[in-house]
């Protein structure tokens, strides 16, 4: 019986939580990979594929709506995550840190400028005096 606690990295599902559905992970290979890679757990990375689909699942907050037909709880064949995954947050972060950075180097760029144009100005005065 598998595990009702989600596994994608950073997911609050967890067993106690009655009201959100689980799905077992397939067991088709390339869909499998992708599963295991959009989850961000590298726990699940060498493990079995048979092994994975009896111990773990992925709960429905990863799963947009068209993966289901309507009516239906189970996933359609071929569903892939694509809600509320890790790697989206870390790609952000690094961004924004990038972002942050540029414009810190910018501004001290800046403000060397401005000290250098100053420098050079006083050396011409005290020069020209």
């Amino acid at each position: 019986m598998p595990s009702n606690s989600c596994v994608v990295i950073g997911c609050d599902t967890k067993y106690t939580d009655k009201t959100v559905l689980r799905h077992r992970f397939p067991k088709e290979k390339t869909i499998f990979d992708a599963w295991v890679k959009r989850s961000g757990n590298n726990k699940l990375l060498n493990k079995p594929i048979d092994m994975v689909y009896k111990s773990f699942v992925m709960c429905d907050k990863h799963f947009e709506q068209t993966c289901k037909s309507p009516g239906f709880k189970k996933l359609n064949a071929n569903s892939l995550p694509t809600l509320n995954l890790p790697g989206r947050y870390i790609i952000l972060i690094l961004y924004n840190i990038y972002y942050v950075y540029t414009i810190t180097m910018f501004i001290v760029c800046c403000n060397l400028q401005i000290l250098f144009f100053f420098i050079c100005s006083i050396v011409i005065c005290v020069m020209s005096a």
